[in-house]
C-alpha cells in the first residue's frame, strides 16, 4: 500500500475515531444532567472543568515525549503507563472537587 493510501485510511479512521468519541461525550453529559440534578450537576462540572485545567500543568510535555520515545521503536508499554498516570491525576483532582459544599 502506498504511504498515501495509508496517510488517507488513518485520516479517515481518525475522523471517525473523533466523531464517535464527540458524540459518545454528548449523550454522557446528557445523562448525566438528567440523572444528577441541577446542583449536583454543577459540581460535577466545577470538577470536570478543574481537572482539565490541572491536566494541563501535569502533562507538562511527556505527551510528545512519549510520542517521541515509541516512534524510535520502544514498546507500548509506556504507552499504557502514561494514559493510567493521566487517568490517575484526574481522580484525584475529582476526589478533590468532590468534597466541595
Amino acid at each position: 500500500m502506498s504511504s498515501a493510501a495509508t496517510i488517507s485510511k488513518n485520516a479517515a479512521y481518525l475522523a471517525v475515531a473523533e466523531l464517535v468519541s464527540k458524540l459518545l461525550q454528548f449523550f454522557i453529559i446528557v445523562y448525566a444532567a438528567r440523572m444528577l440534578g441541577a446542583a449536583d450537576y454543577g459540581k460535577f462540572s466545577f470538577a470536570l472543568a478543574f481537572s482539565m485545567i490541572i491536566i494541563v500543568f501535569f502533562d507538562a510535555g511527556i505527551y510528545t515525549l512519549l510520542v517521541r520515545e515509541i516512534s524510535k521503536g520502544m514498546d507500548r508499554k509506556i504507552s499504557c503507563q502514561y494514559h493510567c498516570l493521566e487517568g490517575h491525576y484526574r481522580r484525584n483532582c475529582f476526589s478533590l472537587c468532590s468534597d466541595l459544599p
